[in-house]
């Protein structure tokens, strides 16, 4: 009786079946064990310059870390400010920047440049004059 049951059709139809299914349940759980999520983080950037006690914006640039080049800042103002949101995964480093020059009206005129991020000010420099000249930088760790 069972030899006959071990040669029977419907037995090796049914054994087929479970041994097809073990593999594939197999197959289908190990296969993305390998794949890791990498965590991110998102910052917003803002940059800002004023000048105080009167003189203008002349020339000026701020590293967008996102399209990871140099952009012009707004000339012939008193106050620039520009902000925008930066993802990358965690661990990774950006160096954000601002060079502003202006041109003060008299020797006490002040320009003021910051560096926030997520609202939070980060670096900050001034210089006093009528030949402005103020960099700042700042680490960014995400």
């Amino acid at each position: 009786m069972r030899q006959k049951l071990l040669s029977s059709s419907l037995f090796r139809g049914a054994l087929t079946a479970v041994v097809a299914g073990a593999l594939f349940t197999t197959a289908v759980s190990c296969s993305n064990d390998d794949y890791q999520v990498t965590p991110s983080a998102t910052h917003k950037i803002t940059y800002k310059a004023e000048i105080f006690m009167g003189g203008t914006i002349t020339s000026g640039t701020y590293y967008d870390i996102v399209e990871m080049s140099d952009k012009a800042v707004v000339a012939n103002v008193p106050v620039f400010s520009t902000q925008y949101y930066t993802n990358a995964s965690m661990g990774t480093t950006n160096t954000a920047s601002l060079n502003i020059k202006a041109t003060g009206t008299n020797p006490a005129s002040i320009i003021k440049v910051q560096i926030y991020v997520d609202d939070k000010l980060m670096s900050e420099k001034t210089a006093m004059g009528q030949n402005l000249d103020a960099s700042t930088t700042y680490k960014l760790t995400y």
